[in-house]
């Protein structure tokens, strides 16, 4: 919940919201923990994968561009 100018609830648009809002997972993640930043948000589930979203002006989602994400984005690992 809160401010969601750039994305960063991952609710799949940019509306704030006054109370908890489901992030717009594609499947049934089963998420382990999350790590919010400034205007941008990160998140692991149980197999190790990282999904992020919000903003990204400074690749602070680590999908290898500069775009904002409104919805959780998987993060390509090198080891992936």
């Amino acid at each position: 919940w809160g401010r969601n100018i750039v994305g960063q609830l991952g609710t799949g648009d940019n509306e704030d919201s006054l109370t908890p809002a489901k992030v717009k997972f594609e499947n049934n993640t089963n998420i382990k923990a999350v790590s919010c930043g400034h205007r941008h948000t990160c998140a692991i589930d149980d197999k190790g994968t990282v999904y992020c979203w919000g903003q990204n002006q400074d690749g602070q989602l680590g999908n290898g561009t500069y775009d904002n994400s409104n919805v959780p984005v998987e993060i390509k690992t090198p080891n992936s």
